[in-house]
């Protein structure tokens, strides 16, 4: 069969009659497709393209030379043994089943019946090499000629020069060394059987194995006939199984090659790039296992990319030359090369053009970007890579070792990473500047090996691998702490993880339709949580082509993704490039492509489509959300580089109003300097790894002023001192899955501890320096339950679905507050709320409450433009919003006991709020500096004037005056003389504040630094629970009692509905999630109302204190008049935070202590780190615990992110602007500030 898949007859008549006289020539001298053969068996190839068969009943060895005439080389037709030491075709055979060739030209044939394997050398002399002619078994060890065989039915040249014989009778694969000694290299001998797989090819067992075959590493490969089954033995000797099941059948086509059936896999040949030929004589085929796809050419072959979304091709000298787009077939990238086979251009799929620059010799010098950025290389004498110097001459070097192991590297910093290897050449270390290594250690066993690595701290890891006798492997991961992972592959392609918290993943992979097992796809998973849910998914992709044999004229692709039964499917039209996505209640998402597979279009039913378009060099050009005058439009301009400085960093970010933010950086990339507009400089140190060591705000004062960040020598945070010479102690133990994890946190206000579950490495008890016991009790790995000991007492406990969603909550034993959803798994029912969807796209269009009808309307951007609620037909509250081209709001017309009242909203260039208008006339006016500190606000009754320091701590504003620790945290506020108190730990908790009456307030703080208790005068007044997602679900009164319980449905941050004395309460809140009015849903009764300004100042409350919540569902404490929001605390008077932004610049803003960029109509900040847009209300979707998965139903709109509901949309992303990195924090802070970022369950996202 050549490479076209068409079949040839090359030897044998053609109608099949077989040479049954012995004295017969049998078609010998003519063209061997007139000859005649007797039960040909096996084929040698020699190196010159010449054919030889085993005749196997005409007792003869023919061959076919290269003009296709055939001869006989050996055996007479007459079966029996002479000849040794003669003419091979005067010799006679009994039964050859086998024939290879050697390459000196030597024939080997198994000559079966006769118990010998004979060698025909060039000079046409047969003689016998292995057998005594006695058919048996007399051990290993003995000279060839002295060896008894029974069955031989194949003997192979191998690469490595010894002779192998497959011994069939005796069920072993035998082996004749270059010293002429033969033993046992695979089978144990004795009666056929299975066994053996993952342990010593020695000790396996085979049954009735016909044939050999060798990989080009030394490997081979046994047709292992009456087990059903393709063996493998490695070159380390172990065998396993790489095809067949067992089963004698037919089936698996298509599919992984251990689960396939055979009858008859008696025939095994290798083929190109790791493929495996199989002939399966019984059902009259031939079957091939591939790790590569056929090529386009004889000379190309393809490698799809294990996703499926990628092609790539290789010559047959294994060089790279193009990648492909999988669905459409576009050229991504070209590799060209020069005469001497050297890459020397990469062209993407616009036609930017990457070039390699060589030196006389061909040595690389430099590559050259398609803007003409140059990063220069040097190669040592020996042609290894000595350095790399990006376009802004930063270099890295590297030394190597005689025979080419890495041995050193130095960054530009001239700070080194050296390397150490054993002879064997495998790495054993690798050492750090900063004087931390791992260290590894390699041990093995017959059917094992393991890795150990040792950290600077000599905490271990250890990495397992178990050949198992049954054909699985598996896998062990071992933490210092003792728990550990387990990994079983099975040799029919299951996989199946242990956790040391008791869940267990098992998943089967399936081929993908086009590409096999290359891009394989989890045709089913099943996650068992202990004690719980079970959770399962499978997948089912199907393709349709225009031509069934080649796999890139795709016409039609779909996958369907069942989860729990519910079906997710993606459908890909080749002819449009459209992909159409359909969630389980049918809600459509439709993209258009390029040929790139970049978005064009996007569209969701109900809504307006999104648009992108790109220039000629691929970048992002332009995005369009909408259609005609009310389309919102973003273009994106490039300067000639196509990038920033040398290094391709962002140096300088202007606003729309001309504002100038600096950013600088040390050789190795890392951010030193942060100068906002009008500022001096923000500087950053690093230690030797790169890790930030010191934080310098702006001078204001003498003395010091960093905040020093010290670490251990693996890299883990250990000390924080502040400017003010407090400190945070960090004391690790060896840890659990991912981390070393926290024993102590010591601070000067006490300490917290941590203590762990011992088998399954959970966080179970966490002690805070308040006398706080916080216990957790888990699901597998998903927080289901924590309970408060000590000064506030309380349980918060959930139970979840299968989805791992949460499906009920209680409160210190109370009712259970059930969660339902819909089949794409959006909320539809909080408790007593009812949630109503649009059925295009998810967005809550009603909720239902007692008598309590809350409604919402929405423009085509999925932003709300109307909301109203009533109580039975009675009106409680409606607003209507009015956006401009930027989407925010311009216009707010809102109705509460029947007054009216209209606002209207001006920003300035950088999108601050300008003015604020009441029903047509001027309400505040604010005026900002170019660091974007509030200067001044003028009302209709004054004016007030601000003033600040160089850190942008507020100094002054009107007569009020502020001042700060050195940490910057506020320390005092004097108003009209009248000073009040504020004391903050090292972590950031508000902890202490003094009233200018006298008032001592302290605030009760757990391990998780959440707010659990107010105190005044030292009686505890107020108690707060949380969920697992830190969201407030019960106050509690001094002693414990729950006095309101608080459910969330609609919004993220803020409750929709409490539950106090019995009765029930709907919050309605406006679009940042601020209650305006608490009514009763039973007599439509307003127990509460409360009124803001702009920037969220309580302008009225009717009953403070009913409720605890205040500005964008903030925790509000109308004593300080301050709102938490996560992590810090935000003065609405003034308009700011009482402290810096926890993470510095990585929360997007220059002043560290602007509240949400001074927009604070479009915008909330609910953590404290970083804001987020306000829009449309997908509202929750379900939620794991900590350390599981959350999730969230939609997202506001913020960028250029559309969230509606189960749809998120992301479109191409921009090159993004170099920030620091945060500073250090506490592991409590880094567990907030990940929680941030959550996806949308089950959501529908297109991105690349």
């Amino acid at each position: 069969m050549g490479p076209s898949g068409i079949i040839t007859t090359i030897a044998g008549n053609v109608d099949g009659r077989a040479c049954i006289t012995t004295t017969d020539a049998c078609g010998d001298g003519g063209p061997a497709t007139q000859a005649l053969l007797n039960n040909p068996q096996g084929l040698g190839l020699a190196p010159d393209g010449t054919l030889y068969i085993a005749d196997r009943s005409n007792q003869r060895i023919r061959k076919v030379d290269t003009n296709g005439i055939i001869s006989t080389v050996a055996g007479t037709g007459v079966y029996g043994y002479s000849g040794d030491g003669g003419p091979a075709v005067q010799a006679q055979l009994n039964e050859p089943y086998g024939v290879s060739v050697a390459p000196d030209g030597s024939i080997y044939i198994a000559d079966t019946a006769n118990a010998r394997v004979r060698r025909v050398t060039p000079d046409g002399i047969i003689r016998t090499v292995v057998g005594t002619g006695i058919g048996g078994f007399n051990g290993d060890g003995r000279p060839a000629v002295q060896t008894q065989l029974t069955q031989p039915y194949q003997a192979v040249y191998g690469p490595d020069e010894n002779l192998y014989i497959v011994d069939r009778g005796q069920n072993r694969i035998r082996k004749v060394g270059i010293d002429g000694v033969v033993t046992t290299v695979a089978g144990s001998g004795g009666i056929s059987q299975f066994s053996g797989d993952g342990g010593d090819a020695t000790l396996a067992k085979l049954n009735d194995p016909e044939d050999i075959a060798f990989g080009a590493d030394g490997a081979f490969y046994i047709g292992d006939t009456r087990n059903f089954r393709v063996r493998f033995v490695g070159t380390e000797g172990i065998i396993t199984t790489i095809a067949g099941k067992g089963i004698s059948t037919f089936s698996g086509d298509g599919g992984p090659a251990t689960q396939a059936t055979f009858s008859e896999p008696g025939g095994v040949a290798t083929g190109p790039y790791g493929s495996v030929f199989i002939s399966d004589s019984f059902y009259g085929r031939v079957r091939k296992v591939t790790s590569a796809l056929p090529g386009f050419s004889t000379s190309d072959f393809v490698i799809a990319a294990e996703d499926g979304s990628e092609l790539y091709v290789f010559d047959n000298s294994g060089r790279h030359l193009r990648t492909l787009d999988a669905f459409t077939t576009a050229v991504r990238y070209l590799f060209s090369y020069d005469a001497q086979g050297r890459l020397s251009t990469i062209t993407d799929g616009d036609n930017n053009v990457t070039t390699i620059e060589r030196d006389s010799s061909g040595k690389p010098s430099a590559m050259v970007s398609p803007y003409g950025q140059r990063t220069v290389l040097s190669t040592d004498t020996k042609g290894y890579l000595a350095s790399i110097a990006n376009p802004a001459n930063e270099t890295f070097r590297f030394t190597y070792s005689a025979d080419g192991l890495l041995l050193n590297q130095t960054n530009p910093r001239t700070n080194s990473w050296t390397f150490t290897y054993d002879t064997m050449g495998r790495l054993i270390r690798d050492a750090d500047p900063a004087g931390g290594f791992k260290a590894l250690a390699r041990s093995e066993t017959a059917n094992s090996f393991s890795v150990e690595t040792v950290t600077a701290l000599q905490r271990t890891n250890r990495y397992a691998v178990f050949n198992l006798s049954t054909g699985d492997r598996r896998r062990v991961r071992a933490f210092p702490t003792g728990v550990q992972t387990e990994l079983w592959e099975g040799a029919d392609g299951t996989t199946t993880n242990r956790f040391p918290d008791g869940r267990v993943e098992t998943a089967v992979l399936g081929p993908d339709p086009r590409w096999g097992m290359l891009a394989s796809l989890i045709q089913s998973a099943i996650t068992q949580v202990p004690g719980g849910p079970t959770y399962s998914n499978s997948v089912q992709r199907t393709v349709t082509l225009s031509n069934n044999i080649d796999p890139l004229s795709l016409t039609r692709w779909s996958e369907t993704n069942r989860i729990n039964g519910r079906a997710y499917s993606a459908t890909f039209a080749a002819a449009t490039r459209t992909m159409t996505n359909i969630t389980p209640t049918g809600r459509r998402l439709i993209t258009t492509f390029d040929s790139l597979m970049r978005p064009l279009r996007v569209e969701v039913a109900g809504l307006a489509p999104q648009q992108y378009s790109y220039d000629s060099r691929g970048r992002l050009e332009s995005t369009v959300f909408g259609s005609g005058p009310a389309a919102r439009t973003n273009r994106f301009f490039y300067d000639a580089s196509g990038y920033y400085d040398l290094a391709g960093r962002v140096t300088d970010e202007t606003s729309p109003d001309g504002r100038v933010t600096h950013h600088e950086y040390d050789v190795n990339g890392n951010v030193i300097g942060e100068t906002p507009p009008g500022r001096t400089t923000h500087s950053f140190s690093y230690s030797p790894v790169d890790l930030v060591s010191e934080y310098s705000p702006p001078a204001v004062v003498s003395g010091e002023n960093s905040t020093h960040f010290n670490f251990n020598a693996d890299r883990e945070l250990t000390l924080i001192t502040r400017p003010d010479g407090l400190t945070t102690f960090f004391d690790r133990i060896s840890g659990g899955c991912s981390c070393e994890r926290l024993n102590f946190l010591v601070q000067p206000r006490g300490t917290s501890s941590f203590t762990y579950d011992p088998q399954t490495g959970n966080l179970s008890m966490l002690t805070s320096p308040d006398g706080v016991n916080l216990t957790f009790a888990y699901a597998g790995s998903l927080l289901t339950n924590e309970t408060w000991a000590g000064p506030v007492p309380g349980n918060v406990n959930s139970t979840l679905d299968n989805d791992l969603f949460t499906a009920s909550r209680r409160v210190n034993a109370g009712s259970a507050v059930v969660f339902l959803y819909d089949a794409d798994k959006l909320l539809t029912q909080a408790g007593s709320l009812a949630i109503t969807r649009d059925a295009q796209n998810g967005l809550i269009t009603r909720t239902i409450l007692g008598s309590i009808t809350n409604n919402w309307a929405y423009n085509e951007f999925a932003e709300p433009t109307n909301h109203s609620a009533v109580y039975g037909a009675t009106p409680l509250y409606s607003v209507q919003y009015i956006r401009d081209a930027g989407a925010r709001i311009a216009t707010k017309i809102e109705t509460i006991g029947g007054v009216t009242s209209q606002y209207a909203y001006t920003y300035d260039l950088a999108g601050r709020l300008a003015v604020v208008t009441l029903n047509g006339v001027t309400n505040a006016v604010y005026s900002y500096d170019t660091k974007d500190n509030r200067l001044s606000i003028t009302t209709d009754s004054e004016t007030r004037i601000a003033s600040y320091d160089q850190q942008d701590r507020l100094v002054s504003y009107g007569a009020d005056t502020f001042t700060y620790n050195a940490n910057g945290e506020l320390a005092t506020k004097t108003i009209t003389g009248q000073t009040t108190t504020y004391e903050y730990d090292v972590l950031g908790n508000l902890i202490h504040v003094v009233l200018p009456n006298g008032t001592d307030i302290r605030y009760v703080i757990d391990g998780l630094d959440l707010r659990i208790g107010k105190k005044i005068n030292g009686v505890l007044t107020q108690g707060f629970l949380y969920d697992d997602a830190d969201r407030l679900v019960a106050e509690l009164d001094g002693a414990g009692n729950v006095v309101s319980e608080f459910v969330y449905g609609t919004f993220d941050d803020a409750p929709d509905y409490l539950i106090k004395a019995g009765e029930t309460y709907r919050i309605v809140a406006d679009h940042l999630g601020s209650p305006r009015i608490v009514a009763n849903v039973a007599s439509g009764q307003i127990a509460q109302r409360i009124d803001y300004d702009a920037f969220g100042r309580v302008l009225a409350d009717t009953a403070p204190g009913f409720q605890p919540f205040g500005l964008a569902g903030g925790l509000y404490d109308p004593d300080n008049r301050l709102v938490r929001f996560g992590t810090r605390d935000y003065d609405a008077e003034t308009g700011r935070w009482t402290a810096k932004d926890p993470i510095l610049f990585a929360g997007d803003q220059a002043n560290l202590y602007a509240y949400v960029g001074n927009d604070p109509i479009n915008n909330s900040d609910p953590d404290g780190l970083q804001r987020k847009g306000v829009g449309g209300k997908g509202g929750k979707g379900g939620k794991g615990g900590k350390g599981g998965k959350g999730g969230k139903g939609g997202q506001g709109k913020g960028g250029f992110e559309c969230s509606v509901g189960p749809i998120v949309v992301m479109p191409p992303k921009e090159e993004p602007i170099m920030m620091p990195p945060p500073p250090p924090m506490a592991p409590i802070k880094e567990l907030k500030a990940v929680k941030v970022k959550k996806d949308p369950p089950l959501s529908i996202k297109l991105h690349r």
